[in-house]
């Protein structure tokens, strides 16, 4: 059961690493790549 309890914790904080570095990422790559 414990195995399963830390696959969860895992895969949420790399979710949740994930959607803050494309949070903060793709802002500066629109500013550089995308004119408008």
């Amino acid at each position: 059961h414990r195995l399963g309890l830390d696959a969860l914790l895992v895969s949420a904080s790399l979710s949740a690493l994930l959607a803050l570095v494309s949070l903060k990422i793709p802002h500066r790559w629109q500013r550089q790549y995308m004119p408008r």
